[in-house]
């Protein structure tokens, strides 16, 4: 990996990207690939450590980043590695700061039932379904909960914060239980099942993903939750489908 993490990692993906999540996302890998590399060279991952250092410097620029869902998991994991990496607090403190933000201003987490809405055009105020219900895209709904994962996996354990992520995760996660279909998968509108029916791959698998992370790290409720993981389809399952 060792051409791809100097050019790609340090500059190319972070250029045209400051206040671009989707150009920032591949920076989370680029970080766990300099973990794993035994000489440390920082130069490496230091464009994107400069890039997250610029919004955190310019708060008034970056505030209002993630006003998409996808955001969320592209995003908020890159300022949890950082902190985590050098123990410093600041990102931490901003990766909430915007998200508390976003959250807020697009009102994209559907504080009743638990699910997220892709974008301020995906609101009901805005947008239904053609039989009148909530638009939950089920993919957007997978960013949500792998992002929540990634950032609980770097969160101290005695952080203030933690606390919330783990009531949002435990919140997602009885959403996603009541919702599940039979066959194990999820629909395309976690909201209503008869529009554009069928499984839905992409969201299934973050979904799993997720709820096997809180599993395993003693979030979420093995007796209650492990049911949900047993019924999901298989990866031949997903392939076929």
């Amino acid at each position: 990996y060792e051409l791809p993490l100097r050019l790609v990692g340090s500059e190319m993906c972070i250029r045209d990207s400051k206040h671009g999540a989707d150009g920032q996302v591949c920076g989370q890998t680029y970080i766990d690939l300099y973990r794993l590399d035994k000489n440390k060279q920082e130069y490496k991952i230091q464009a994107i450590k400069e890039c997250v250092d610029n919004l955190i410097a310019n708060p008034q620029e970056s505030i209002d980043d993630w006003w998409w869902v996808d955001s969320y998991f592209m995003a908020m994991p890159l300022f949890s590695k950082l902190g985590d990496l050098y123990k410093d607090n600041v990102y931490f403190e901003r990766m909430h700061a915007m998200h508390t933000y976003s959250k807020a201003r697009w009102k994209l987490y559907d504080e009743t039932d638990h699910i997220w809405f892709r974008d301020s055009t995906q609101v009901p105020a805005r947008s239904l379904s053609p039989n009148k219900k909530k638009v939950c895209w089920s993919r957007g709904n997978g960013w949500a909960v792998a992002a929540c994962v990634r950032v609980l996996n770097d969160l101290p354990a005695d952080h203030s914060y933690r606390v919330e992520y783990v009531q949002l995760l435990t919140e997602m996660a009885a959403a996603l239980k009541a919702c599940q279909r039979e066959d194990g998968f999820w629909n395309r509108n976690l909201a209503d099942p008869e529009h554009l029916a069928g499984p839905e791959t992409s969201g299934t698998a973050l979904f799993v993903y997720g709820l096997s992370w809180g599993i395993n790290h003693g979030v979420l409720d093995r007796e209650f939750y492990l049911c949900l993981l047993y019924t999901s389809p298989s990866p031949r399952d997903v392939e076929e489908s």
